[in-house]
């Protein structure tokens, strides 16, 4: 017993030293804050539940807790299954981290037919696309995406850049 308080004293030293503990209290407040923000938007009844749900993903996302992330926007769309900017959450979660990009593409079909104009379900289904290595399909949807963004938005600018790239490496090889 002795020898595992000792590593574990190690290992807390060097938690210490590294100055790691600074991070994970600014994760951590900053965390608090948006679970505190999302709370009090509950209680005034301005996010229903999926929502709710889809924000607590959002932030489990933004820290790389995959696993996590992955079960809150399942609930957020069991809670919600028809609606399709919760079936775009999931679908571009699901592609963005190569978790199951068939799957996502699937979603998105479903939520193109009830929201066929939407940029950021268009966005997804050309990422999608990307990730299987159709470009010239992808870029299709991807730009017509871009075209219906009525701001900035620098992802789908990524996206849109990235399958250029794609498709002009495609073209140069035949």
């Amino acid at each position: 017993m002795a020898q595992k308080t000792n590593s574990f004293e190690r290992f807390w030293r060097e938690l210490k030293r590294r100055k790691v503990f600074g991070v994970v209290t600014t994760y951590a407040a900053t965390a608090y804050i948006i679970i505190e923000i999302i709370n009090n938007l509950a209680i005034q009844k301005r996010l229903s539940e999926s929502e709710i749900l889809e924000q607590v993903a959002n932030i489990y996302d933004e820290v790389n807790l995959v696993i996590k992330a992955e079960e809150f926007y399942r609930k957020a769309l069991h809670t919600e299954p028809s609606n399709p900017a919760r079936m775009n959450s999931l679908a571009y979660f699901l592609i963005d981290n190569d978790i199951s990009i068939e799957e996502g593409l699937e979603l998105i079909d479903k939520a193109l037919k009830l929201n066929p104009n939407d940029c950021y379900m268009l966005d997804s289904k050309g990422w999608g696309l990307y990730k299987k290595g159709k470009y010239i399909e992808a870029l299709e949807f991807l730009k017509r995406g871009w075209d219906l963004y009525s701001f900035y938005d620098h992802r789908a600018l990524l996206h849109l850049e990235v399958e250029k790239r794609a498709v002009a490496n495609q073209n140069q090889v035949k």
